[in-house]
């Protein structure tokens, strides 16, 4: 009788399992090229998501920071001519303009804890309003009616008013602004009155301020002075408590000179001759010529050069010239794109991952749980489509442990083949979705490649460790079953 011989089952190393993982998927190829393709997708959605959200938001902050910067190039002239109103000043204590709070500062004879203490009110007179703007509409109109939450707080300082508010958010159940009632109360009662005695003190100083430049140039504008500065203006303006120096001046200079030349093309398209030829040019009737259709229209040296033809024709200044009509239609498209892509508030930020803000948090949440499922799902199908295999290797002798190696080192091998080719994918879909959405000006957006690359190292880890984590379940579930019960599931 031949004798039988009884060894230790052979036990098999990493780089084994993965070289077995490797020969075991290039026999199935194709169902290896279809769990990769699910990863891709999914780290693709993932990748895309994360890019465009940092491309995204650093691109409506840049393009919200120029506005604002245009916008205070403006202000700088119209506050020339006009005080500043309540809101206004509001505003401008609430922000983070420190020419603005010097000048304030001046006018209102404020020492800096007032200034300071004016700052804080400011604030809180902010996020009071923007708090009653978020409650949701089942909420505010039991609450404050169809009264503007900016008018609510002069309403509420009578202290009957204010005890009913009160108890109304107490019958309601809803957070009281501030988070707090004294804090809101001390508002009402305390802070807003004490702030609006501080306009009035800043606003008569502004006043003062402007006659002061009035009396030193008595026949210019405030654009004429600005396009056009004398020598001592500088002087001048500091004199009467403007926060103006010569770098400054030479920004708001550009921008008056700017308006100027608007307003020129402006007076003369009103004219009939000059609407007439536009009319002719751009096909339009000519009732619907306007500033905005001549400004897209005027978008290449070839109809900008014609264009100053014509205004020359009408008597325009020789300094419309081809090359200045294009420089303004340029950047009239330009500002047209900014006012588009943001509003009047500066973008969100959540100061956490990247700086997203949540709603942009929310949906990659989304994409996530997306991302998770369709991973676990590629991931099961690959382990169960394959008991026979798993009862056959456990007949010869593999062990538990073999088994869960093979699949767990299959699975990171998909996952990093596909998330390269998701991450490239998803880099690829964010681009042209941004250049899409924002144009070139996508391209500031890029200036945060770094976030963007840590933002697809992040993806591609998650992309590798959920094929990995995926497929510990399954491939644990498959090593446990004994070579029959596998057959038989099969």
């Amino acid at each position: 009788m031949k004798p039988i011989e009884a060894r230790n089952q052979v036990k098999l190393g990493a780089v084994r399992c993965l070289q077995l993982a490797l020969s075991g998927m290039s026999y199935r190829l194709f169902r290896s090229l279809v769990t990769v393709s699910i990863l891709a997708l999914a780290v693709a959605f993932l990748v895309h998501m994360l890019a465009y959200g940092i491309i995204g938001h650093e691109t409506e902050r840049d393009a919200y920071d120029e506005l604002r910067q245009s916008r205070q190039l403006g202000e700088r002239i119209t506050r020339l001519a006009a005080m500043d109103s309540r809101q206004a000043a509001e505003r401008g204590l609430a922000g983070d303009n420190a020419d603005r709070h010097a000048e304030y500062q001046r006018w209102a004879s404020l020492s800096a804890e007032e200034l300071d203490r004016a700052r804080e009110v400011a604030r809180q007179i902010r996020a009071t309003n923007q708090h009653f703007m978020d409650m949701p509409l089942t909420q505010r109109l039991p609450l404050i009616g169809d009264v503007e939450p900016r008018g609510l707080l002069d309403r509420l300082r009578d202290e009957d008013r204010f005890d009913r508010f009160v108890a109304r958010i107490e019958e309601l159940r809803v957070s009281p602004p501030l988070g707090d009632v004294r804090a809101f109360a001390e508002l009402v009662r305390e802070g807003r009155p004490w702030l609006l005695g501080v306009i009035e003190r800043l606003q008569a100083g502004h006043v003062e301020a402007i006659e002061a430049v009035r009396e030193a140039y008595p026949q210019r504008s405030p654009r004429e002075l600005f396009a056009d500065p004398p020598d001592d203006f500088v002087e001048v303006l500091q004199g009467a408590g403007f926060a103006v120096d010569y770098e400054r001046l030479a920004e708001i200079r550009t921008f008056a000179q700017q308006m100027d030349d608007i307003e020129q093309i402006t007076s003369r398209i009103t004219d009939s001759t000059v609407r007439a030829a536009v009319a002719r040019q751009t096909n339009e009737a000519p009732t619907e010529v306007s500033f905005d259709s001549l400004m897209q229209y005027l978008s290449s040296q070839r109809r900008a050069d014609w264009f100053a033809g014509v205004l020359a024709e009408a008597g325009a200044p020789a300094r419309l010239s081809g090359d200045r009509v294009l420089e303004l239609s340029n950047e009239y498209r330009r500002e047209r794109q900014l006012e588009r892509i943001v509003g009047e508030e500066a973008p969100e930020d959540s100061g956490v991952l990247f700086g997203l803000p949540p709603r942009t948090l929310y949906l990659i949440s989304l994409s996530f749980m997306v991302c998770v499922v369709g991973v676990a799902n590629a991931m099961l199908m690959s382990v169960t489509e394959r008991f026979t295999e798993i009862a056959t290797m456990k007949c010869l002798g593999a062990m538990d442990g073999f088994v869960m190696k093979m699949f767990v080192f299959e699975a990171v091998i998909q996952g990093l083949v596909g998330g390269l080719v998701g991450v490239v994918l998803g880099i690829l879909l964010a681009a042209l979705r941004g250049l899409a959405e924002y144009g070139l000006l996508v391209t500031s957006g890029f200036a945060v490649l770094t976030d963007v690359a840590m933002a697809t190292l992040l993806a591609l880890s998650v992309g590798i460790g959920l094929a990995a984590v995926a497929a510990i379940g399954p491939s644990w579930v498959a090593a446990r079953l004994a070579p029959m019960e596998a057959m038989r599931v099969e």
